[in-house]
Order: structure tokens, then sequence, then C-alpha cells
């Protein structure tokens, strides 16, 4: 199974055609960590119309936080987490392919590749190095292997037993530098993606 997880902050659900997927490989979850009482109340019944995985516990907690509370409370050793951000719009289509990806491959992660539509360059993973401080370069198709790198997490999919070797995400880290955290971890455990 494939926990799509959206963490919202103060947006009210609508227009995501996400939501209006019908596929018994994913379920979707909308951790909530709006603290106003309109958006959790537009939220949440937004998700009981739509049969969403709802969570709240009214107050921001934070992505590390709410990614740890779905992993821990939501999956199984054979599941893997979707992580996905509330304007994200993905088709069908890739929902599709990473649930054929997943029976094909013993890979614990796969992680997207986001092109740039300005300059029509790769984004996202970027290849990291050492160089009295941490830089990056753009990871290059010819690229059949690279050491560490960064991505966005907005796309990418872990498995649970990915966490169960990296352990989760430190709770310290309240939004920006989550997914630099990930990808830092996957190295350190020798995880490939």
């Amino acid at each position: 199974m494939i926990y799509a997880l959206f963490v919202v902050y103060e947006n009210k659900l609508k227009g995501n055609s996400l939501f209006s997927f019908d596929n018994s490989k994913v379920t979707f979850v909308i951790f909530d960590n709006s603290t106003t009482k309109d958006c959790q109340k537009f939220n949440k019944e937004f998700c009981q119309n739509k049969h969403i995985v709802y969570i709240s516990f009214g107050c921001n907690k934070g992505l590390s936080f709410a990614y740890n509370y779905v992993i821990q409370n939501y999956l199984t050793e054979t599941d893997y987490i979707l992580f996905l951000d509330d304007d994200t719009n993905i088709s069908q289509e890739y929902l599709s392919l990473i649930s054929h990806r997943i029976q094909a491959s013993s890979s614990l992660v796969f992680s997207p590749i986001n092109i740039n539509i300005k300059t029509r360059q790769i984004d996202s993973p970027k290849k990291m190095f050492f160089h009295f401080l941490l830089k990056s370069t753009m990871v290059e198709p010819k690229d059949k292997e690279v050491g560490l790198f960064n991505s966005i997490n907005n796309g990418t999919l872990v498995a649970k037993k990915a966490f169960d070797i990296t352990g989760l995400f430190d709770p310290d880290i309240f939004v920006y530098f989550v997914d630099s955290y990930l990808y830092f971890n996957l190295f350190l455990h020798n995880i490939k993606t």
C-alpha cells in the first residue's frame, strides 16, 4: 500500500484533481497543520466526503512531526509513503507508474526528476559534494549512479523499511531542511535511490 501524504497549513483543500482518482493501492492522507478552526472544519469535511484520511492536532506541528506520525501510525513493513505538497498536481499515470515500480524493483526509495520549466534543466535532484562547504551541481541524465545527492520531498516515494534502517525524521527540524535530512540519512546508510 502507498500512503500519499499531503501536509497542509492554512489552506482549504479544493481543486486538486488528484483527490478524484480511484486507486485501490493508494490511500490519501491529509495532515492538517492549520491553526484556524475554519480551515480545519473545511478540510475535515472535504476529507470525509472524499474518503481521505484526515489528521489534525489543531496546531502546526511541523513537517517532521507529520511525517513521523504517519510513518509510525499507518505504515506496515511492506508499505510506502509518498510525500506530496498540498499544491501538487500529479497525474493518475504517475500513481500507476509508482505502483508498478515498487512491484518490479527492490529499491526502497524512488526520487522524481523535476525539470525547471524556464531553463529546461534538472532542478532536482542535485549532486552534493564537499569543498569547504556543501555545494551542489546538476545531475546529468548520463549519470548512472550518484553518491550523495539532495532532492525535494515532493513526489518522493519511500518504503517503511528505509525508515527502519535510517530512523525517522528529526523532530527538531520543523520545516526547512527536512528533505536534505532525508537524503543525507539515506546516503549515510548506503540506501540507493
